[in-house]
């Protein structure tokens, strides 16, 4: 199907239930489908394979919050802890060649008789910008693309497929520029509020950054303009972290959700997995747009 044939819209955030490898007690992993619909309506769980094209969005595993004192690489906070890595792995049940998960747990109000996920003909990751406070391990790899590294990987119980992590969320990605009231707030000594809360759990990493944290990030953000590439003034805040506007957040997810998009409409592509930075993932979803049927 050609793009003007096809709507996509947002069906409900389904719960993952704990993989096998992580404790019973560790939240469910939440999945948020996006259905390219082409030629009609469908409610999730009666997917056409034959039609319906599907992106899967999901949260990276869980991360090393803090140094325990056991850390042999102190920089590693904010990479997948044991528990991620456990939920790296376990996605090959949920999206590999056999999938077993159908996204319902016992006592859910959706049919146990659905089919399972489908598995993706193609992988992206959010990409964070070589942000100060962000973790990439020995491979480069951030915990939103370490979270599909063991479904992706080559092997045969992996997809063999690549991971697109060119793709974020933050303005240096895609010329998105910052808001200036946001950037002269940061320069006013704003960003004290934001980042003291990542000085606790981040404290494993100062040797490894400069001595003041909050420095580093404005330093780190001081070469992003105050306009987008078209020369309009900006209105991205990373994360939403100053102002009221709810929209602000959006910066470069809506330039990754279209990327996504134009790869979801290639043929032989009709299933993509997206891991993306949890609190994104609301902008990122509410970005892609097909256009409507034209009449």
């Amino acid at each position: 199907p050609t793009e003007d044939q096809c709507s996509l819209r947002r069906a409900a955030p389904l719960p993952r239930p704990p993989p096998s490898e992580v404790s019973s007690k560790d939240p469910p992993m939440m999945v948020w489908p996006l259905l390219l619909l082409c030629g009609g309506s469908h409610a999730f769980g009666s997917i056409s394979p034959s039609v319906d094209k599907v992106i899967y969005i999901i949260r990276h595993g869980e991360k090393i919050a803090r140094n325990s004192g056991s850390l042999q690489r102190p920089e590693a906070v904010q990479c997948l802890s044991e528990k991620g890595w456990g939920r790296s792995y376990n996605l090959k049940s949920v999206f590999g060649y056999t999938p077993s998960f159908n996204g319902c747990m016992p006592g859910d109000s959706c049919s146990q008789n659905l089919p399972p996920l489908r598995t993706p003909d193609a992988l992206f990751s959010a990409n964070y910008a070589d942000g100060p406070i962000d973790c990439k391990d020995e491979q480069g790899r951030y915990r939103t693309e370490q979270t599909i590294a063991a479904l992706a990987n080559s092997g045969p119980t992996s997809l063999n497929l690549p991971i697109n992590n060119r793709l974020g969320f933050m303005p240096q990605l895609c010329g998105a520029g910052l808001n200036a009231s946001f950037v002269q707030w940061l320069q006013a000594g704003g960003g004290a509020e934001i980042y003291s809360s990542f000085l606790a759990t981040l404290e494993a990493k100062r040797p490894v950054l400069a001595d003041d944290l909050t420095e580093a990030i404005s330093g780190w953000l001081d070469q992003v303009p105050t306009q987008d590439a078209a020369g309009a003034p900006s209105s991205c805040v990373p994360y939403q972290a100053w102002g009221d506007d709810p929209m602000s957040g959006m910066c470069c997810n809506r330039a990754a959700a279209e990327a996504i998009k134009l790869k979801l409409l290639e043929p032989g592509v009709d299933t993509i997995l997206v891991a993306w930075e949890h609190i994104n993932i609301q902008w990122l979803g509410g970005a892609p747009r097909a256009p409507q049927s034209k009449k």
